[in-house]
Parts: structure tokens; C-alpha cells; sequence
């Protein structure tokens, strides 16, 4: 019988991500505050250690299972921007990666017990050259409040926000796929199973 898999994150863009693979998954929410985790100027060992510390509060509880855990942040020029904590620092955020390119990082950590894996993965996304209004008009129209970098590529007109992506795009959406894949192989599990049982 297969380890029961827990994702140690409520972020519904990656539930979405792992339903859609047909992953049987539950959900169980990480306690780790990562507001209080510094940022160290490096963003691939930043968004991995994130995650890292994500699985090992939830794997603590469920040693028997398979934790998966990631954190997705956006990167202009060494600067990284989380969740918004306003409406106006989200018009901010919008103001500063418009016209540009900028990237985000994903960190994810697969953990079972004392076993344990991660990665991190680089999407490269150009904004397009938005007006204030077009800002505005996009974050009335979405819950920017839990999204880095206030946006997110899919759904309610994030297409109109993006001119050009280099990379995966489920990195964008806070799950790199490909990465997941790599680091399951490690606990015996392989996505095109589930893929295949359906």
C-alpha cells in the first residue's frame, strides 16, 4: 500500500496542479512563519529552505507520510517580493515589474520521516508595459492579498499581464511539475501512475 501524501500548503493553485495529475492527496497547512525566515540575498537557496522548513513542521506530525511543500517568490534586481500586504503595495509590486522581466523561484521539499529531497526552479516572465489604470483594474479583479508578488499567470486576466515566459509555467503558478516528478522518484512513486489509473 502507498505512503498517504500530504500537501503541506493551502495554496489552491497547487491543489489545482496536483488534481489535475490526479494525485490522492490531502491537505495539511504548514505552521511555519515564513515571514520571520530572513532573506539571504540568494533567492534558489532562499525559496528552498522555505520549503524545506514547510515539510519538516508538517512531517513531525505525519512521519509515516509523504510531505510535499514549496514556496513561490517573485525576484527584480536581488529584491523579492512576497504577498502584498496592501492594496497599495500591490499597485507597487505592479509598477515595478511592468515593461520588465523578472524571475520566480520556486522552492518544493518532498519529505518522508527522516528521508528527504528538494530543488529549486527559475521562471523568467516579462511583464507588459502596464498602465496605472490596467494595475488597478487587474487587482480589483482578483485575492492578490495571497500571491507573490500580488499576481497570479493564470485566471482573471493574468494573460494580459504577461508579453513573454522562459520556463515552466506551473513554476508561476507555484508547483514546478518536472522538478515534483524528479524528487517523487526518490520515495518510489512516479506521476504517470496516477496519470494512468485513469
Amino acid at each position: 500500500m502507498n505512503p498517504k501524501i500530504i500537501l503541506a500548503s493551502q495554496s489552491p493553485r497547487r491543489a489545482e496542479i496536483l488534481s489535475q495529475i490526479k494525485v490522492p492527496f490531502s491537505v495539511v497547512p504548514s505552521s511555519f512563519d515564513e515571514d520571520s525566515f530572513p532573506y539571504d540575498q540568494n533567492p534558489e537557496s532562499y525559496v528552498r529552505e522555505l520549503a524545506e522548513n514547510k515539510a519538516e513542521v508538517v512531517s513531525k506530525a505525519h512521519p509515516e507520510s509523504i510531505v510535499i511543500a514549496a514556496d513561490t517568490v517573485v525576484f527584480l534586481e536581488k529584491r523579492h517580493f512576497n504577498k502584498p500586504s496592501s492594496f497599495e503595495e500591490a499597485v507597487e509590486f505592479h509598477r515595478q515589474l511592468r515593461g520588465r522581466w523578472h524571475s520566480v523561484w520556486s522552492g518544493i521539499s518532498i519529505r518522508q520521516g527522516k528521508k528527504h529531497f528538494s530543488a529549486a526552479e527559475e521562471t523568467h516572465v516579462l511583464f507588459n508595459a502596464l498602465s496605472d489604470e490596467q494595475i488597478k483594474t487587474y487587482l480589483n479583479s482578483i485575492t492578490w492579498h495571497d500571491k507573490s508578488g500580488g499576481y497570479a499567470i493564470q485566471g482573471n486576466g493574468g494573460a494580459l499581464l504577461v508579453a513573454q515566459i522562459k520556463g515552466c509555467f506551473y513554476n508561476v503558478m507555484g508547483l514546478p511539475v518536472n522538478a515534483l516528478q524528479k524528487l517523487l522518484t526518490h520515495f518510489g512513486i512516479d506521476l504517470w501512475q496516477f496519470l494512468a489509473k485513469h
